[in-house]
């Protein structure tokens, strides 16, 4: 992944802790695929790309606790393309996920978690409130990480972020028109949200998520990105 780091809370996750969690490839959907009442509550008065946005960070953190397990590259690739999509879903492209291929406690969350960002920008039709796919995505970062790292003091600072800068009320209300051709999912949300060393302005996410599409990888296959130049 050619993105910058996300945070320094992901360094709280050990490299070498083992993927000792119970795993029964038959009940997957247990450890991840419900909801918490008063999170989707909250999480209901962020906009769509608010919890599409908190969604790829948090499967963010699912992929720095497996990949020193599996070595494998394909969540990394899918989640700089979810935050490629976030600029333009042109940018990205859906996914057939083979699960037979994989199975087991390393391989299978992965999987899951490129289908939670999948899910979110090309299965939606019928399902468009997207803080189900934080609650996914939440849900199976709890179960996966290890004990003792930062993760729920850097979500609980996120979410909190998102409300004063990304929620429906914050950026205006909206008013949904009926007869446009997609729902509409808010405003821009800046990965930069999710540093908290960092400032955070919201009329800068625009300019924030076009500037990755320069930092992401030319060979990444799930990328479709537009020949343009480097800004100066």
């Amino acid at each position: 992944m050619a993105l910058p780091f996300l945070c320094q809370e992901l360094l709280s996750i050990p490299t070498d802790a083992p993927a000792d969690y119970e795993w029964d490839q038959w009940e997957i959907q247990s450890y991840f695929f419900f909801g918490n009442t008063d999170e989707l509550e909250r999480f209901s008065r962020l906009t769509g790309r608010a919890n599409i946005a908190l969604a790829l960070a948090v499967c963010e953190w699912i992929a720095a606790r497996l990949r020193p397990l599996s070595g494998d590259t394909d969540l990394d690739d899918y989640l700089e393309s979810g935050w490629a999509a976030l600029i333009d879903v042109n940018y990205s492209q859906g996914v057939e996920l083979p699960f037979e291929e994989w199975s087991g406690p390393v391989l299978a969350p992965q999987l899951i978690a490129i289908g939670i960002i999948n899910d979110a920008f090309f299965e939606s039709d019928d399902d468009p409130e997207m803080e189900w796919r934080s609650c996914y995505a939440i849900n199976l970062a709890r179960y996966v990480l290890p004990p003792d790292t930062r993760f729920e003091d850097w979500l609980e600072r996120s979410v909190q972020r998102l409300e004063q800068f990304h929620s429906w009320h914050a950026e205006g209300d909206i008013e949904e028109d009926i007869f446009a051709p997609e729902v509409y999912q808010g405003g821009p949300v800046g990965r930069e949200l999710f540093d908290h060393t960092k400032d955070y302005n919201s009329q800068d996410a625009a300019r924030q998520l076009n500037s990755l599409m320069y930092k992401m990888n030319p060979e990444n296959e799930y990328l479709y990105l537009p020949d343009i130049a480097a800004p100066n």
